[in-house]
């Protein structure tokens, strides 16, 4: 009853601000994420060269990433239904999974090298960190997929404050580790990503908790789930 009078009520503006507000707020709180964890990369030995390893390293993460850039939209699409959720999820992993082999093979010392010191064209002093920073980070990007399916179902159900709110938990979490590192003399860019890494980790587990309400209540329907071909697609 309550999922279809959710669909009947009426759109206006105040509805409207109130679904995107919070989505405009995650997006510009994640970018403050990276000066945070600044402190704690350049402290280390090689000082601004790690912060300038470690934004390298995030770009390459970043692109590896945009494999799996239309998964929120098709997750709030397919994942309406158990079936077509459980075929979402499973399309996650596989991308999951191939952006975080990906990275790890570019990893490899030969490659790293090639893609850092010829590519991107890095000095020594900045490839290594970069090195070190890219290998680090396999768990961040595998997180940053797992979070997927947990936010598309908030979003399908007009939670996006809940969403937003795991975000901003997730800021405020690495505001207070950065300088905890930083005072332990847990620095450089190894330290960095980890710093970056537990609170991403916690946004995940929030974002799950926040959503099994919704995941409980989600419809069956009769007939074949949704291929993973057309899911890819």
């Amino acid at each position: 009853m309550t999922h279809q009078l959710r669909h009947e009520l009426p759109v206006t503006y105040r509805r409207i601000f109130a679904y995107f507000f919070p989505l405009a707020l995650q997006a510009a709180a994640q970018s403050l994420t990276y000066p945070l964890v600044a402190m704690v990369a350049s402290r280390g030995v090689g000082g601004t060269f790690n912060l300038a390893g470690l934004a390298q390293a995030n770009s390459i993460m970043f692109l590896l990433g945009t494999i799996g850039a239309g998964l929120i939209t098709t997750g709030m699409i397919y994942g309406k239904t158990k079936e077509g959720y459980a075929a979402f999820v499973r399309v996650n992993y596989i991308l999951a999974f191939t952006a975080g082999i990906m990275q790890a093979l570019i990893c490899y010392p030969p490659l790293a090298h090639t893609v850092f010191g010829h590519l991107v064209g890095l000095p020594e002093g900045i490839e290594h960190p970069a090195k070190i920073a890219l290998l680090s980070s396999i768990p961040l990007q595998i997180l940053f997929f797992l979070r997927n399916p947990y936010q598309a179902t908030l979003y399908n159900h007009n939670a996006t404050g809940l969403a937003s709110g795991a975000t901003i938990l997730r800021i405020a979490m690495t505001a207070g580790l950065s300088p905890v590192f930083s005072g332990l003399g847990l620095v450089g860019p190894f330290w960095a990503v980890v710093c970056m890494t537990i609170p991403v980790a916690g946004e995940t587990l929030l974002s799950w908790l926040f959503s099994r309400r919704y995941l409980r209540d989600l419809p069956r329907v009769k007939g074949p789930a949704p291929a993973i071909a057309e899911l890819i697609a």
